[in-house]
């Protein structure tokens, strides 16, 4: 181990230690016998877990911290510093297996409105899940919004603003985001390079 290392290291096993003694579980907080059980208190945690998430070293430490905020996250998924994953539902977003997400990329699971529009009921729009499915990869600064599917092996360039589903092996572009190229699927999708 480098001298460089060691710090990063200890880091990692202070915040493993702490995500395995605070349990969030869905709404609540766990602490031994004691248990907060508001909706608030859940909330406010996923939030702090956010917001260490985004300045992690590593991206294996954000992974870990979205996963106790609430995020479906599968194995091999990279997460890139300054990714924003919604934090008000992040039970409606779901990252399949070698999926990556670059840095400053934004997945948003709802779009609620100023509180006027939906008082008045003029617009609102309830959560929807956005999934990011087996080795997509979502560029820097790409919004993907809510709803949206990016199927297995699609590519969504940097900048993109996504909000209609990403067919599998495509490239889309743009704002709004529109198929740009389409790759040819995996030789040999297990194949370990």
């Amino acid at each position: 181990m480098k001298c460089d290392e060691a710090p990063l290291l200890a880091i990692f096993l202070l915040l493993k230690g702490i995500l395995t003694s605070v349990r969030l579980q869905c709404n609540t907080l766990s602490l031994g016998s004691l248990s907060v059980g508001s909706k608030r208190m859940g909330k406010t945690l996923g939030r702090i877990w956010r917001v260490l998430a985004w300045h992690l070293p590593m991206y294996q430490m954000r992974v870990v911290m979205f996963r106790a905020c609430g995020v479906k996250i599968g194995k091999g998924v990279y997460i890139g510093n300054l990714v924003y994953l919604d934090s008000e539902y992040p039970e409606f977003i779901e990252i399949e297996d070698e999926v990556a997400i670059a840095p400053g990329a934004i997945v948003v699971a709802h779009s609620g409105g100023s509180p006027f529009l939906a008082r008045t009921g003029v617009f609102h729009e309830g959560p929807q899940k956005v999934l990011l499915k087996r080795g997509a990869w979502v560029g820097v600064g790409a919004i993907v919004l809510p709803g949206v599917t990016v199927e297995e092996g699609a590519i969504v360039a940097a900048g993109a603003v996504v909000s209609q589903n990403v067919p599998a092996f495509t490239i889309v572009a743009g704002n709004p985001a529109r198929a740009v190229k389409k790759l040819e699927g995996p030789q040999n999708p297990n194949r370990v390079s």
